[in-house]
């Protein structure tokens, strides 16, 4: 699909990481840093029922493939929207299963 730009902690710099879609994430927006209502983003990889996505800080965590949320659940969350997925359908599957 591509490659992005991921802020890497342990090297003080971007490095490019191999993107296997892009998600849209809709639902309630949450923290400075972490998902917004409407917003596109680059999925990395899915690890068990989450994604990996490049968030608003730049940096790839794990979110929920089925309700996005922080992990303190300051926010309701939302749902993810498929923008572009692999010939697999790996992130359909990922969201729908």
């Amino acid at each position: 699909m591509g490659t992005v730009k991921v802020w890497s902690y342990d090297k003080g710099n971007y490095i490019k990481k191999q993107s296997i879609g892009k998600v849209k994430y809709i639902g309630e927006s949450f923290g400075a840093v972490g998902l917004t209502d409407g917003k596109v983003y680059d999925c990395l990889g899915v690890e068990g029922g989450f994604l990996r996505v490049v968030d608003d800080e730049e940096m790839d965590y794990l979110y929920c493939a089925k309700n996005p949320a922080p992990l303190d659940w300051s926010s309701t969350g939302g749902r993810w929207e498929i923008i572009e997925d692999d010939d697999k359908g790996t992130l359909q599957n990922a969201i729908t299963e």
